[in-house]
């Protein structure tokens, strides 16, 4: 589920004492870019917001980057994927995959711990690309005649009532 890994998110960009260009940095910058953009609970209560958050949810990344490539001599620039989950996350993974298989510059500094987080989030960031596809899978019109379905998961924040 998305929840987890935005949790995990949360806890890589809260501020650490080591924040010196470490793959532990990078993966902060990239936490609080997800964190920073996801919506309030009170802004999906709004028509034009959830219609826009719906469409940046993942499902539709495919068929948005279809009609980009099928639009002659757009700039890439144009590309309208910045602020879709599905890309965001798939960024994600691709960094850390090139952090992992990215040799350490100091081999004396304790990379173990970072090696762990690095796995931990492309484990769950994979889990929920995975999840993001099975949901798009489950949208496709059904052979049997039945109503098409859509499964949507928003992710959003509730702050706490004071």
């Amino acid at each position: 589920p998305l929840q987890p890994l935005l949790q995990h998110f949360q806890q890589l960009a809260a501020p650490t004492a080591r924040e010196t260009g470490t793959a532990g940095e990078i993966l902060q910058q990239l936490a609080r870019s997800i964190l920073r953009d996801l919506p309030p609970k009170t802004a999906l209560m709004q028509p034009v917001a959830l219609k826009q958050w719906v469409e940046n949810s993942g499902l539709f990344m495919e068929s948005k980057l279809l009609r980009y490539l099928k639009q002659p001599a757009l700039p890439p620039t144009a590309l309208p994927l910045q602020n879709d989950l599905k890309f965001k996350l798939s960024k994600v993974a691709e960094t850390v995959k090139h952090l992992l298989e990215t040799p350490q510059a100091n081999p004396e500094e304790p990379a173990a711990a970072e090696l762990a987080i690095l796995k931990q989030t492309l484990s769950k960031t994979q889990g929920t690309l995975a999840k993001l596809t099975l949901e798009q899978l489950n949208s496709l019109p059904k052979d049997d005649g039945n109503k098409q379905s859509w499964i949507v998961e928003l992710p959003f924040f509730n702050p706490p009532a004071i």
